[in-house]
């Protein structure tokens, strides 16, 4: 069963994605596949606020924002400066959220409305997981704030301690802060705003966070969660992110590496998806007004030709692709066989079967005489 989202649900993700790189595309520039491993984050992580300005810095160069003036606080450190120990919120379940739940949203001081979502909380006890603390009025803090000359990030505290947590919802609130920066004057962020914030979001780079934030299994006391800290699920996030990657000729062969099962799996569903639309792709980096509301016709398949070698052959006949394809493939494997399947013989007709007879009964009476 395909986890991708439906034809037409593609469809406005492309033509959502194609608007922002129509508006916005020379000031995203290129922009890398960000990944989180040691050769994006060589940082040390010790989960505290230091720790935090520096990947919120790092994740600033790689999205090329560090012409912005941003600060970063973490909301509810103790009187150390450090997150606080977990002390509530272990087995009893009144206090974890509910699988794909949501927290209120907040509403900063320029007047956009920013998730505030929280950890998927994990039950406690050894083999189920770690412990999440009680939710507190720290939640209840606007994520991002216009302090005037900067933006200042606010992180609830609880967030430090989950690495998939943090990394998305920085990604996310720099895919606000670049729409904001950027949009012209008296323009606003197109609705729904959040799917607006998370599609800037993989524009910078940010799709294999998102990814990982879009689907988060989880073990408790009262069995399995899953959850997700992004607004749009996790088929539409690998369907954004693999047009991404074709859009910029990234490898996706590191990006595999790093998914969980289920993303891996969309993902690839997704890049099939985009491999059939090599043309989609092209528009959308040269031409990407020309899909806002332009036609578009999203193919579903790719041919046995498309799969082996990432494009059609250069003399196609329309009339008989199919027969092509197969015939190529054959083809293909009779000549990389040659050399240990032996040749079939040529069929013979009649005539030549007589001709052979009489040879050999000449070669037999000339054996016998000898």
């Amino acid at each position: 069963m395909s986890t991708l989202p439906t034809i037409d649900q593609t469809t406005h993700l492309v033509r959502r994605l194609a608007s922002l790189y129509h508006r916005l595309g020379h000031e995203i520039g290129t922009r890398p596949l960000v990944l989180p491993d040691a050769k994006f984050f060589p940082d040390v992580f010790t989960a505290d606020e230091k720790s935090v300005r520096k990947l919120a810095r790092r994740m600033m160069a790689h999205a090329g924002m560090t012409d912005i003036p941003i600060k970063v606080r973490v909301l509810g450190l103790d009187a150390t400066g450090a997150v606080p120990n977990q002390e509530k919120g272990c087995c009893g379940g009144s206090s974890h959220s509910t699988p794909s739940e949501h927290s209120d949203s907040d509403t900063s001081s320029h007047g956009h409305k920013h998730e505030g979502h929280d950890e998927n909380h994990n039950c406690g006890g050894g083999g189920c997981g770690n412990c999440a603390p009680t939710p507190t009025l720290e939640a209840q803090e606007p994520r991002l704030v216009d302090v005037g000359e900067e933006w200042l990030i606010q992180v609830p505290a609880a967030e430090v301690r989950s690495d998939i947590v943090l990394t998305t919802n920085l990604a996310k609130t720099l895919g606000l802060i670049f729409l904001l920066e950027n949009l012209p004057k008296g323009s606003a962020i197109e609705e729904p705003v959040e799917a607006s914030i998370e599609i800037a979001s993989i524009a910078l780079g940010f799709g294999a966070l998102l990814l990982e934030g879009s689907y988060i299994y989880s073990k408790s006391c009262g069995g399995p969660k899953i959850g997700r800290i992004t607004t749009l699920d996790c088929g539409s996030v690998a369907v954004l992110t693999a047009l991404f990657v074709a859009r910029g000729q990234h490898s996706s062969r590191p990006l595999r590496q790093h998914l969980g099962t289920t993303q891996l799996a969309a993902y690839g569903e997704a890049e099939v998806l985009v491999s059939a639309n090599r043309a989609l792709v092209e528009r959308l980096s040269s031409a990407p007004e020309s899909l806002i509301s332009g036609d578009i016709s999203i193919r579903t398949s790719v041919s046995v030709w498309e799969r082996l070698f990432g494009k059609r052959p250069r003399t196609p006949d329309p009339s008989r692709s199919a027969e092509l394809d197969l015939d190529a493939l054959e083809a293909m494997i009779t000549t990389q066989s040659a050399t240990q399947v032996p040749k079939q013989r040529r069929a013979t007709d009649s005539k030549h079967a007589e001709l052979r007879a009489l040879v050999d009964d000449a070669l037999a009476e000339s054996g016998e005489e000898a």
